[in-house]
C-alpha cells in the first residue's frame, strides 16, 4: 500500500470549503473588453464577452468571432475604452 492511500488503494481527500466567487458586476455578457497579455502585461482590444462564470470570463474575438480556448480571470479583463 502507498503511503497515503487506503487499503483499497484510493487517495483520501480532505475535506475543502469551496467558495464561489461572484463575478464583478461591471462585466456582462457581450460586453467589449481589453485582454492583458501574458508577455508584456499590454492590454488588447477587439474582444468581447461570451459568457461568465464563478471561474471567470469565456472571451470572444470580435473581428472573426472567434471564442478563445481558455477562460480568463477577472483580474485580467477590463472594460474597453472607447
Amino acid at each position: 500500500m502507498n503511503a497515503g492511500s487506503t487499503s483499497d488503494g484510493a487517495v483520501p481527500v480532505p475535506d475543502v470549503e469551496i467558495e464561489l466567487v461572484r463575478a464583478p458586476s461591471r462585466f456582462q455578457t457581450g460586453m467589449r473588453v481589453e485582454v492583458a497579455t501574458n508577455f508584456t502585461g499590454d492590454w488588447v482590444s477587439g474582444f468581447e464577452i461570451a459568457s461568465i462564470d464563478a471561474l471567470g470570463l469565456h472571451v470572444r474575438r470580435v473581428s472573426d468571432g472567434a471564442l478563445l480556448p481558455v477562460g480568463f480571470g477577472y483580474s485580467i479583463v477590463r472594460p474597453a475604452v472607447d
